[in-house]
């Protein structure tokens, strides 16, 4: 499948490519990452997923100001596909490494970037700091680097314990307060 190849400024090595949905888009992501050696095949993100995503949002996004909230962005796939069925995004994404994922698939696909707000805040309902376990790329084996863990009250909410881990910390923020007013697709 025909990729680019891209080094981002913090000195990743990303790719991109020209997604298989209805509607297409350009995806950038590390391809250091095990949970995309199946989509570089098939140009689709966890296919059952996406589908549903599809038929959950197609009809909210045809709607002026249809509006998607995506919590923990990752590299930006349901992101990128909510703007590409016309809807508007509010995205977090605390972890550095992956907003910087995100935005260059955003600034591949012209007209995403006036639709698309991106917080680098945590989602929590209670206001603080918040640490996260960011698994990195390296070793003998790819790891799924979206396994980042988040400690909150009631411990780490999911990580992959096995793997080489960056800290990063970020606020929290209440998406309620965020879109107070705003025709929020549910689903």
């Amino acid at each position: 499948k025909p990729r680019n190849r891209w080094t981002s400024p913090l000195g990743q090595t990303l790719e991109s490519v020209t997604t298989n949905t209805d509607p297409p888009f350009t995806f950038a992501y590390n391809p250091n990452d095990a949970d995309m050696q199946r989509m570089r095949e098939q140009l689709v993100l966890e296919p059952v997923l996406t589908h549903a995503w599809h038929e959950a949002t197609w009809a909210c996004c045809a709607r002026p100001g249809g509006l998607v909230v995506d919590v923990g962005g990752n590299f930006g796939w349901y992101t990128l596909f909510s703007l590409a069925l016309g809807c508007e995004v509010i995205v977090f994404e605390p972890v550095p490494l992956f907003q910087e994922v995100l935005r260059l698939g955003v600034s591949l696909n012209p007209g995403f970037a006036d639709r698309v707000t991106i917080y680098g805040n945590v989602v929590y309902d209670a206001p603080g700091n918040y640490s996260l376990r960011v698994p990195l790329p390296g070793g003998k084996h790819k790891k799924k680097l979206g396994m980042t863990g988040m400690e909150g009250r009631h411990g780490i909410l999911k990580s992959d314990f096995n793997a080489q881990a960056l800290r990063v910390s970020a606020a929290s923020v209440r998406v309620d307060d965020l879109v107070k007013g705003r025709d929020v697709c549910l689903f």
